[in-house]
């Protein structure tokens, strides 16, 4: 069951269709259910354990370790971030091939979340 919620991501809407289409028990979960249960908040895109399990085994997660505790400045600047993404306490999981892709461009997970830090989106 689709539900339309015009103040939520196409992004979002889009993954919640394909989880709906993937495992038939959220079938009857809409677009609210399924963004408490899959983020750890409604505007964000950080993603819960549940989150991170379903998005695992549906597309291409790109891990990168964590070398040191995030400070609460990186996770401001994860905040900013406009894909899905997971942390644990020792890795950062992506799944986008371009933040992926600018995150090795950038030297390294620290520097790339410097740099967000300075940008405004």
């Amino acid at each position: 069951m689709a539900v339309i919620n015009s103040g939520m991501s196409p992004l979002k809407i889009a993954i919640f269709d394909e989880i709906r289409r993937t495992f038939e028990k959220s079938a009857e979960l809409d677009n609210d259910q399924l963004n408490g249960i899959m983020f750890r908040s409604m505007d964000s895109y950080r993603l819960t354990k549940t989150g991170f399990i379903l998005l695992q085994g549906m597309f291409t997660a790109y891990p990168f370790d964590i070398p040191y505790t995030l400070k609460a400045k990186h996770q401001l600047a994860m905040g900013k971030m406009h894909f899905p993404y997971y942390i644990s306490p020792t890795k950062l999981t992506l799944f986008s091939d371009m933040d992926a892709s600018i995150i090795k461009m950038s030297g390294g997970i620290e520097r790339f979340l410097e740099s967000a830090l300075h940008f405004d989106n």
